[in-house]
């Protein structure tokens, strides 16, 4: 091949290089930007050229305008300006990238989303389940004056032998023995109504001891019974085997229906009824709140002496004058009947002449 027709032929085919390489860049910037070299062997599209043979025997494309008219062959020329070379198409063959094989696509269905549950809602604080009321009739519990102590105790938290050393100093050992007929006859409601006599009225403490007379809602009314006693300036009837004057019953009757349900009155001439409510009234006075209820200090002992007396030191006149320090002779009684060993000279000096606690 002549120096001339070489030169041409390299030109060509540096040409074709550079316009194949340029429109491959074009078309594959980002290929290129993604390109890695453990790569190279798949980056390469397949490319096929145009047939060149023509080229290499310099028969260059024709114009269109040249005529296809035969007449016009330069015998003489070895290039055929009459043949007009038609370019080769060009395919190209898009890689599927680093393998072939196919990419499963990925699934974006989204997840149903976990919807978390409320948390549960607290119950409402559950409330203790009230202790059921004891039912009581017309006859009153209690068979004897130490059950219906011990009763006393367990309903109020005032111990049972405070209780009966409080009784035994107020109207001695009355009933402590009686049979069960002559209890149940004085712990029935409105017994007194119901007397045989007023002399069974005034034996089961159904009068006024201050003025020591029946009242007038009772048989045998303004009937004496005993002397007056103390100040008779004193407005309130005391009555009942524990006495209580109509103010003390009063404050204590929402206390004794909370426990007890009955249809009737509460009364202090029933025994029960007198007895309960100075449990009531003592546990109370004493300002005793903890929870032992069988046995208290001597200083809620002396508390109560104090004020359910009106004071340790006390002087009565029933036609003759009695006189004494209550403090001491409930700290006795009590010994008596819990089995403890107070010193009882010394129970007045826990509270005050007003019976404040020192």
């Amino acid at each position: 091949m002549p120096s001339s027709n070489l030169k041409t032929f390299l030109a060509i085919i540096l040409s074709l290089v550079i316009f194949f390489g340029g429109k491959y860049a074009l078309d594959n910037q980002e290929k290129i930007k993604s390109f890695r070299p453990q790569d190279i062997r798949f980056s390469m599209p397949k490319i096929t050229l145009p047939n060149l043979s023509s080229l290499i025997s310099l028969n260059f494309l024709k114009p269109n305008y040249v005529s296809q008219n035969p007449s016009n062959n330069n015998q003489n020329n070895s290039l055929n300006l009459e043949t007009i070379i038609q370019p080769t198409v060009r395919t190209y063959e898009v890689p599927h990238g680093p393998t072939d094989r196919p990419v499963t696509p990925i699934n974006k269905t989204p997840t149903k989303r976990i919807i978390p549950t409320s948390p549960p809602r607290p119950t409402s604080t559950p409330k203790p389940t009230a202790t059921p009321k004891l039912k009581i009739s017309e006859v009153r519990p209690g068979r004897s004056i130490q059950e219906m102590a011990d009763m006393v105790q367990e309903y109020t938290c005032t111990p049972a032998s405070l209780i009966m050393a409080a009784k035994s100093l107020e109207t001695g050992s009355s009933f402590l023995t009686a049979n069960e007929a002559t209890i149940e006859k004085y712990n029935t409601y409105d017994w007194w109504n119901n007397a045989g006599s007023a002399q069974e009225i005034c034996d089961g403490y159904a009068y006024n001891v201050i003025k020591g007379t029946i009242p007038a809602d009772s048989k045998f009314p303004g009937y004496q019974c005993k002397p007056p006693l103390g100040k008779q300036t004193y407005p309130y009837a005391i009555m009942g085997i524990l006495p209580l004057d109509d103010a003390e019953q009063n404050a204590y009757i929402d206390d004794f229906q909370r426990v007890f349900e009955t249809d009737l009155p509460v009364d202090r001439r029933v025994f029960f009824d007198a007895m309960m409510m100075v449990g009531f009234h003592f546990k109370n006075i004493s300002l005793e709140r903890g929870t032992d209820c069988e046995n208290w200090d001597l200083k809620y002992i002396t508390k109560v002496a104090c004020k359910y007396q009106g004071g340790c030191q006390f002087t009565y006149t029933t036609g003759s004058t009695r006189s004494g320090d209550y403090c001491f002779l409930l700290c006795e009684k009590y010994n008596e009947y819990a089995g403890t060993s107070y010193n009882c000279e010394s129970a007045a000096n826990y509270v005050d002449p007003y019976c404040n606690f020192k």
